[in-house]
């Protein structure tokens, strides 16, 4: 196995990307396998009866937070990004809110 990367090492150089997020290092004759990505978590919270938009009718309204995570060997390590997303029932009409509109639909 040391051998399979030593030579791809040299075919290769310095730095080898190995896939989306994997990068393989040459570090004065060690080797160092580093993991890292995004990772897009999304959580249902509490939705409420509204008026949608789209259709015009009285129903339940879906709401979602998606969150986007930066991973180091597949742990979150911090939240990137926040967004929430309120889906009508009837139509499936999705649209983007503020974090302002997100809590007082909350109440």
């Amino acid at each position: 196995m040391v051998s399979i990367k030593s030579s791809i090492l040299d075919q290769f150089g310095d730095a080898l990307s190995a896939g989306a997020g994997q990068v393989l290092f040459r570090l004065e004759g060690t080797n160092m396998l580093l993991l890292f990505g995004l990772k897009t978590v999304l959580r249902p919270l509490r939705g409420r009866t509204a008026t949608c938009q789209s259709c015009g009718l009285v129903v339940h309204h879906h709401l979602e937070e998606r969150a986007s995570k930066f991973t180091l060997f597949f742990i979150p390590v911090f939240t990137m990004s926040r967004s929430y997303r309120i889906t009508c029932s009837n139509c499936g009409q999705v649209s983007a809110i503020s974090a302002r509109k997100k809590n007082a639909l909350a109440r």
